[in-house]
């Protein structure tokens, strides 16, 4: 049985010998066509061409697996009482396919005329406005760049609605109980794997029914959430390609990689995102390929900092992780001269546990995209964690790189005087600095007394230096961090062995929604003071970015800290 070319031309292409498409895209390709043999249904290809014809107004044209979905779910119906047949299209694909585009495309179509509904409302969810906007700023731009469609539409930053249908687009992150009463045609969830349960998505839902031919979309890559929604739903998907449920109306759409085996070969990228089907015909799935090939390379450097590319671009489920910061190659190459750093700009970090243990500062520069780590330690010499310590310290403090405290504790002035030494000898432009939220009470006054003062609000303006960081300023820097080893763009001084210990030390925990952290591999014997000093210091390396671009500017243009 011939369907219309809207369903042969994807159909085509996943049925064709040799194909470069998933086991579910396979089995979607039977259940649709069985569908048709057995069940009096049928697509309305007369709505379809009005609504393919909008085309015109978007900066794209559809892709093949575009229509295939957008024929099912918006113009395929029974003619027992004319319902849709597919009200629910729920879709996991790789990131970058162009789903955002496609919902854009779709909440424009059924918003209009050519639905001939009215009032069917098109409500866009997310956790998140920013993503919640994204479809429906795609269609308020095709309105910007289409003044004509001024005589079907107006809009705002915040609703766009057609004149005809009184059809209202919209999007959402509120509360579940602010949402009770709704009356959509549509409900549209964007990126729905950020989901941690279904209280918002059940009231958005259960607005549905009030108005006619009630719809869902779906839509989202892999994340990292898991034992939630997402998981739920794939689930539910799979059971249904898999026949050991009926599919009671949901499209399953599931396009992802089988193994993490096939993230090493190219060809297969396609199986997770069709839209790469065109590479070589279409400038946006050349320019998608060359992004993917890019975070692959980042990927094989480290695949827990760069794991975005198997997770979201592939659709390979990954849960907690945990492992070494980076390679001992890699640690090795950071110990390379810094060169001369006097009088350059430079953000300040410091960590430690306890002043009984070990305590760490440094200043850190960024010469040509390079970081720069000048660093000390300091160690309490009546730690009790001394004994279990292999490492040679004696040594160390020889070479100048930590000093050995003979004290009941390392007073706050010593890392004090170190900072305030080594930033007058060096001329030192210091922009800021960085320590953790809970340790600085112990070293307040000392840092104080030398110009570090914490950031604070006076009035309506933020005022200090020195940013007191949670563990989730250290979430944000993470990964570019870990990215920073794998391209060996960061040095801390020839035959630093005391920083290749500290960095040793320290392992890569992934959570649950895919922040990556730093632990200690042993608590005890294993110090990572060191290296959450540079981590600390590359929370405000955003500082630097001014004068890594250009050596002209002077510390008055960016209102740099000089003492």
């Amino acid at each position: 049985m011939k369907l219309c070319d809207e369903l042969e031309e994807y159909l085509e292409i996943v049925e064709a010998p040799g194909a470069i498409v998933c086991p579910e895209q396979k089995a979607l390709a039977k259940l649709v066509r069985r569908a048709f043999e057995q069940e009096d249904i049928y697509v309305d290809t007369e709505q379809l061409a009005r609504y393919m014809s909008y085309q015109r107004y978007f900066p794209f044209e559809l892709y093949a697996w575009e229509k295939f979905i957008f024929t099912l779910h918006c113009c395929t119906y029974r003619r027992d009482g004319g319902l849709p047949r597919w009200s629910a299209l729920k879709g996991v694909i790789g990131r970058g396919a162009g789903k955002n585009g496609y919902m854009a495309f779709e909440a424009f179509c059924l918003s209009s005329e050519a639905n001939g509904i009215p009032d069917y409302n098109v409500e866009i969810y997310a956790t998140a406005e920013k993503q919640a906007k994204r479809s429906f700023m795609d269609i308020h731009r095709v309105c910007e760049r289409n003044r004509k469609l001024s005589k079907f539409y107006d809009w705002n930053l915040e609703v766009i609605r057609n004149y005809k249908t009184n059809s209202t687009i919209t999007f959402n992150t509120s509360r579940p109980d602010s949402k009770d009463g709704g009356r959509p045609g549509i409900v549209m969830f964007d990126e729905y794997h950020k989901y941690d349960n279904r209280e918002l998505i059940n009231v958005a839902i259960g607005g549905l029914g009030k108005t006619k031919h009630p719809r869902e979309t779906w839509m989202s890559s892999n994340g990292y959430t898991r034992g939630a929604v997402f998981d739920s739903t794939l689930e539910d998907l799979e059971a249904i390609l898999n026949g050991e449920m009926p599919d009671n109306g949901t499209l399953p759409f599931i396009c992802r990689l089988s193994d993490a085996k096939e993230i090493h070969n190219p060809k297969n990228w396609e199986k997770a995102n069709p839209t790469l089907h065109y590479v070589g015909k279409s400038e946006y799935a050349d320019t998608l390929f060359a992004e993917m090939m890019r975070e692959y390379n980042e990927y094989k450097r480290d695949p827990i900092a760069g794991r975005d590319f198997a997770v979201k671009r592939c659709g390979i489920t990954m849960g907690n992780i945990e492992t070494e910061v980076t390679s001992w190659e890699n640690n090795t190459a950071c110990s390379r001269s810094i060169g001369d750093i006097t009088g350059k700009y430079c953000v300040m970090g410091i960590d430690y546990a306890s002043t009984q243990d070990f305590l760490s500062a440094g200043y850190m520069f960024l010469v040509n995209s390079e970081i720069r780590w000048l660093t000390h330690a300091w160690v309490c010499k009546h730690s009790q964690d001394l004994p279990r310590i292999k490492y040679p310290l004696e040594e160390a403090a020889l070479r100048g790189e930590l000093t050995i405290v003979d004290d009941i504790e390392i007073h706050p002035e010593l890392p004090a005087a170190w900072l305030l030494e080594t930033r007058e000898k060096y001329r030192l432009n210091v922009l800021g600095g960085a320590i953790d939220h809970f340790r600085h009470t112990l070293l307040a006054k000392a840092l104080k007394e030398i110009g570090y003062i914490p950031e604070h609000r006076e009035g309506s303006e933020i005022v200090g230096n020195l940013k007191l960081i949670r563990p989730s300023d250290i979430a944000q820097i993470a990964q570019a961090l870990c990215l920073e080893f794998g391209r060996k763009s960061i040095t801390w001084g020839e035959n630093n062995h005391t920083m290749q210990w500290f960095t040793n030390n320290v392992k890569k925990v992934s959570d649950s929604r895919g922040n990556i952290g730093f632990e200690k591999i042993e608590p005890k014997s294993r110090k990572t003071d060191g290296f959450m000093a540079l981590a600390a210091a590359r929370t405000q390396l955003y500082r630097l970015e001014p004068y890594n671009r250009s050596s002209s500017l002077t510390p008055a243009d960016f209102g740099v800290w000089t003492y």
